[in-house]
């Protein structure tokens, strides 16, 4: 009966064994689930910040981590913090100063599995400095160990780098109240963690500078402040499309003749992003660089379809529209009006009427040697106004993969008579988001001509 009972004991043991590890597993099962969950909020969110806070809670879960520091050089002092316990750290630590965080940013990792024991020693031979303890010497463990809300010591430490492509970009710090609290395999989850993320960091980088290069290729393509025009009101407006591009092919300009005279461009570059700005820039600048020796705008566009020839691959062109403005007797604006391949601008009257402005609209610049231009000689009068947009505006697609429509644009300038330029321009762009589906729309661009009364 005793060894019956001997037997049965460690029947009994080996089960509870085998229990324990089920429910470790299940347990370790749900932390990856929560952590691969939480993975796209990495990328989502497109910053350094996002990143981190990722890179803060996923580690704490792997490594079953109280808290976690993430430390980028480039924050200096400030960081990122994760973890049950984050609310309750004292926030006077500075981890970005700690030893082992410069360890980490020297590429190696540093463990520490009892901050109080490494303490107690160091009374002794100084083995913080040895085994890099975020600790700043002379050590006090009542007032230089990293402490909780609670008062209690965090004493696993742990520190690993954030590695990139080609550096290391920062350093992440796990910690636990409990002594030798994270086993090799934990360690290694919250590493192998951080080394995905420390690629994620490098395409925040690399969105950040193409962000720096799109803004920089929009100002040149876009006038900061349109110029004053004597009797004469200017408003524009852009929206970039909803992919979050900053630059497109949109592009708009007004400059004089130097004879006191004035070109009014807006245009629209095949594709998106930089190539697109490029070509865009190729049309204004050239425009730009023959308005006071061309005899009128159909000559500037001759000239900058052959540029674009030159200058752009095959598969790529430009659309144009080019007003050129000369005060005339009455207070009325005399408008010489090329287009190619543009829509057609609208004509909204005083009166309320709107209609288009020409009706031949030429070719696509920069595909054929002598492409087509459609042309047209109108009056404004006082209140009147010349309306050029991007086809953003009448392509926008709305519920049903209904067009915005030029239709739908004449029924807005109808609603829009009597207002200013700058608020026909804001009334069509308010309609066009208003209508379109999210991240359905290329992007918009509108310029608004409107004669004053003192033209």
């Amino acid at each position: 009966m005793e060894t019956q009972g001997t037997d049965l004991a460690a029947s009994d043991a080996v089960g509870d064994r085998g229990r324990s590890r089920l429910l470790s597993a299940a347990a370790e099962r749900e932390q990856l689930e929560r952590v691969l969950r939480m993975l796209p909020r990495a990328l989502d969110g497109g910053t350094p910040e996002a990143v981190a806070e990722v890179l803060a809670e996923g580690s704490c879960l792997l490594a079953n981590a109280r808290v976690a520091w993430v430390v980028l050089p480039e924050w200096g002092d400030a960081t990122v913090v994760g973890g049950p316990d984050a609310p309750h750290v004292d926030h006077a630590s500075v981890p970005a100063r700690w030893p082992v965080v410069a360890t980490a940013l020297g590429g190696a990792s540093v463990h520490v599995a009892d901050v109080l024991d490494c303490a107690d020693r160091d009374a002794r031979d100084g083995c913080h400095r040895a085994r890099g303890m975020p600790l700043a010497a002379p050590v006090d463990r009542k007032h230089a160990l990293v402490t909780t809300g609670d008062g209690r010591v965090l004493r696993s430490l742990s520190a690993v780098p954030i590695r990139g492509a080609d550096d290391v970009l920062g350093a992440l710090v796990l910690a636990h109240h409990r002594a030798h609290a994270f086993s090799e395999r934990q360690l290694a989850l919250a590493g192998v963690l951080a080394a995905h993320l420390g690629r994620a960091l490098d395409i925040c980088e690399a969105v950040r500078a193409q962000t720096r290069i799109a803004t920089a290729l929009q100002e040149t393509l876009l006038p900061p402040v349109l110029p004053h025009v004597e009797g004469v009101e200017l408003a524009a407006c852009y929206r970039p499309n909803g992919s979050g591009n900053l630059v497109g092919g949109d592009f708009y300009d007004v400059f004089g003749d130097g004879a006191g005279g004035w070109y009014v461009l807006l245009g629209d570059a095949s594709g998106i992003g930089p190539e697109a700005a490029g070509l865009a820039g190729v049309a204004r600048y050239t425009a730009r660089a023959l308005a006071e020796t061309a005899s009128g705008p159909a000559e500037i566009l001759v000239h900058m379809n052959r540029a674009l020839l030159r200058a752009a691959p095959e598969d790529r062109f430009c659309t144009a529209v080019l007003a050129h403005l000369r005060s005339s007797a009455g207070g009325a604006l005399t408008v010489s009006l090329c287009v190619a391949g543009h829509p057609p601008p609208f004509l909204q009257r005083a009166d309320g009427t709107v209609a288009p402005a020409i009706g031949a609209t030429g070719l696509l610049l920069g595909i054929l040697p002598d492409a087509a231009i459609g042309e047209a000689s109108l009056v404004l009068g006082p209140g009147d106004a010349l309306v050029c947009y991007t086809d953003g505006v009448v392509e926008a697609h709305g519920p049903g993969k209904e067009q915005f429509g030029e239709e739908r644009l004449a029924a807005v300038l109808a609603d829009a008579c009597r207002r200013s330029a700058a608020g026909i321009a804001r009334r069509i762009e308010r309609a066009v988001v208003d209508f379109r589906l999210p991240d359905m729309g290329d992007d918009l661009a509108v310029v608004a001509v409107r004669c004053g009364p003192g033209a």
